[in-house]
């Protein structure tokens, strides 16, 4: 979904210094400029120019200093690429390399030009390795500047400080009632019945009274489609719409029996959301993959 600008929701991002967060939102490019953060995503590579021409390119919009720039050209090629030799890597056109090698230059274009005044929003877009997701991580939290992960894959959502959603009907996103909490677990009931067991995330309140409402999100990777399910966390499936690919991951959203909640599920092959004949196909999950915050 494109969710509606929300300032609460910027203000939330601007207050995270130094943390990870991942939202299951998404915004336009119009919408991350208005809320005054450097979005990253691939449009903003010049394919055509080279490397030291696409970092340099924000510095000189912005006035910066040929000093100024010069050094901090250097110094974002020396983390993102410190084993190329920068005299023979910077003439490279940005066509001429690899998928992780781009990653690497929209993020050196993003640091180098932003310098952690404001919040970094990485687009659901951008190809980040682990490795690639580590380095950032480590900038932000060493330089204190707010990371946002754009719709991120399910295990980027695990090792966020803090999940945060604006707008509604966000897909797998329930509304439970806790009925026990502990451990950096929880269990609750969402409204129609389902019982959910899950991990707590984020920021977390000193006490947890039964009874609480709580957020649960169920990244659409976590979702396995089986004809029998487990003995807890899972949802009884009605009808199941087309099956699509966005380049990634192949994607279906189902139904819920007697709900009128739709939950979408993904995997890496098309044969995973597939359902057998007039079976009832079930949605399951690990606990430690349904994510709970408040």
């Amino acid at each position: 979904m494109q969710a509606e600008f929300s300032n609460a929701f910027f203000q939330k991002i601007a207050r995270a210094r130094g943390n990870v967060i991942a939202t299951p939102c998404r915004f336009s490019p119009a919408q991350w400029k208005n809320g005054n953060l450097v979005f990253i995503t691939p449009e903003n590579l010049s394919l055509e120019k080279t490397v030291f021409e696409n970092i340099s390119m924000p510095l000189a919009m912005a006035g910066t200093p040929w000093e100024i720039a010069r050094e901090r050209i250097l110094a974002e090629l020396r983390f993102w690429f410190g084993e190329r030799d920068a005299e023979t890597f910077s003439p490279l056109r940005a066509n001429e390399l690899s998928l992780e090698e781009r990653s690497r230059l929209l993020l050196a274009c993003a640091c180098a030009a932003s310098r952690h005044e404001r919040a970094v929003a990485v687009s659901e877009s951008v190809a980040l390795s682990d490795k690639l997701f580590k380095m950032l991580k480590s900038r932000a939290e060493q330089e204190a500047f707010s990371l946002l992960l754009e719709n991120p894959p399910a295990n980027y959502f695990l090792q966020a400080d803090e999940i945060i959603v604006s707008g509604e009907s966000v897909s797998n996103l329930f509304i439970g009632k806790i009925l026990g909490a502990g451990a950096g677990e929880f269990f609750a009931e969402t409204p129609s019945g389902t019982q959910i067991h899950g991990k707590l995330c984020g920021a977390l309140p000193d006490e947890i009274p039964e009874g609480s409402d709580v957020n649960i999100f169920l990244p659409p990777e976590i979702l396995r489609i089986d004809a029998f399910p487990p003995e807890e966390n899972f949802f009884e499936l009605d009808e199941g719409g087309e099956i699509f690919f966005d380049g990634h991951l192949h994607f279906r959203e189902f139904k819920l029996r007697g709900n009128a909640a739709v939950l979408r599920a993904a995997a890496t092959q098309r044969q995973s959301l597939e359902t057998a004949g007039d079976d009832t196909p079930y949605a399951w999950f690990f606990p430690e993959d349904a994510l709970g915050f408040f």
